[in-house]
């Protein structure tokens, strides 16, 4: 991924963030021909687990890729963020094109098998977490009958990416002068829309830490 040094996330807890929130990811597979497969698959971020975090995927043992994903097979997971299109007519400089801003995490990783109970836990985990995110009593496993929840789960591939290396690409106006910044990002909230809130609230919080390093800087002159 190209990553200017300006967009460049250097937080491994915010990238780690990112992933969680947004846990509906791409996985890329590159085999020895040089074939690439492509699955957009739910993750489960464990941040804790190995040195950047390891995360939980699963596929239909009926996908092709059950055959053919290795043990130790280098993996590359994306986790894509709020992003937004970017209207000229928000900045106050004039001259000004239209841009795409974005969040994106890059997390490369070797695979590994995961057994029935480990893979278990992973699911009900995945399971959990989007069940609180409705307005609804949760649902869970406790009402199958276990035979029969042991046998669906036969019917997934259940693996684990631990990370061992983190990208993450920023893209929020750091290439604009900070007041063509924060009157983009006002543009942003006045339209509205969940993702265009978040990358509004990313533009402004990184004119806000550009500020203050130009304050403590200034300080120390």
């Amino acid at each position: 991924m190209y990553i200017p040094p300006y967009f460049e996330q250097p937080s491994v807890a915010i990238m780690q963030q990112l992933m969680h929130d947004y846990p509906f990811a791409l996985l890329v597979v590159t085999n020895h021909k040089g074939q690439v497969d492509l699955h957009h698959l739910p993750s489960v971020l464990d941040p804790c687990s190995g040195r950047l975090g390891t995360l939980f995927l699963h596929i239909a043992s009926s996908n092709p890729l059950a055959t053919r994903l290795e043990p130790h097979q280098l993996v590359t997971v994306v986790s894509t963020g709020p992003h937004a299109y970017i209207s000229p007519d928000w900045y106050e400089t004039a001259g000004k094109v239209p841009t795409w801003n974005f969040m994106v995490v890059h997390a490369h990783g070797y695979v590994d098998t995961m057994n029935d109970e480990d893979a278990k836990t992973a699911l009900e985990y995945l399971t959990a977490a989007s069940e609180r995110k409705l307005s609804k009593a949760p649902w869970t496993a406790e009402g199958l009958e276990s035979s029969s929840y042991a046998n669906l789960r036969k019917g997934v591939i259940a693996f684990s990416v631990e990370i061992e290396q983190l990208e993450g690409k920023w893209k929020v106006g750091q290439n604009h002068a900070m007041h063509d910044r924060l009157s983009a990002a006002a543009g942003l909230t006045r339209i509205g829309g969940s993702a265009r809130t978040e990358v509004a609230k990313a533009m402004v919080a990184s004119a806000e830490a550009e500020a203050l390093d130009a304050s403590d800087n200034k300080g120390k002159n």
